[in-house]
């Protein structure tokens, strides 16, 4: 018998769908951030750049629980 996709299954992957989506945003506002900014954070331009390269599903195992 093939499984179902019930409700709570469902919700779970609209909610990774979604914090994949949110991760892309964020890389690609980290990248346009000015160099002042980046320094308050303690990036450089080439580490924001190399972070908003990377595939929003490239992600620590911690950030999925």
């Amino acid at each position: 018998m093939k499984p179902s996709l019930n409700a709570h299954g469902a919700g779970q992957i609209f909610g990774r769908f979604r914090a994949t989506l949110s991760v892309g945003r964020t890389r690609k506002a980290l990248e346009r951030l000015d160099p002042h900014l980046l320094d308050d954070i303690g990036l450089t331009y080439r580490d924001a750049h190399a972070e908003s390269r990377r595939p929003a599903w490239d992600v620590p195992a911690n950030w999925l629980r």
